[in-house]
């Protein structure tokens, strides 16, 4: 999934927490060292697990000083990952979640094209 908010990361995180009772823990920065321009960058990276669920969560910036994580998806503020299996009543109980929090501007469902696109630029589990 896609966030578009224009708040900072721990902000957006502190009301997803809120919204949704998860407890979301800023984690190490996601490195990425992209070839063509020999840059490294480093995207802020927070992470929430549901052991008995099986299901885990990465929200991840998708700016940091040196340009994007998704150069295509430049309207795109933050990632969510989402591991595990959810039904589409799940999921779309996360996104109307997502959504009915003010700071958040939109919310987008990349579809599995999209991501496989951009899975080398994103965490595995």
């Amino acid at each position: 999934m896609g966030i578009s908010c224009h708040e900072s990361d721990y902000r957006l995180t502190w009301a997803i927490n809120k919204q949704m009772g998860f407890s979301f823990k800023k984690t190490d920065n996601h490195i990425v060292n992209f070839p063509r321009s020999h840059e490294k960058m480093e995207f802020t990276m927070f992470s929430y697990s549901i052991p008995e669920s099986y299901l885990k969560f990465n929200i991840i910036s998708n700016r940091c000083q040196n340009g994007f994580l998704i150069e295509k998806l430049k309207n795109i503020d933050f990632v969510l990952q989402i591991f595990g299996e959810l039904t589409d009543k799940e999921a779309g109980k996360i996104v109307s979640s997502i959504k009915a929090i003010d700071l958040v501007s939109a919310v987008f469902v990349l579809n599995s094209s999209d991501t496989e696109k951009y899975s080398h630029l994103v965490p595995s589990e």
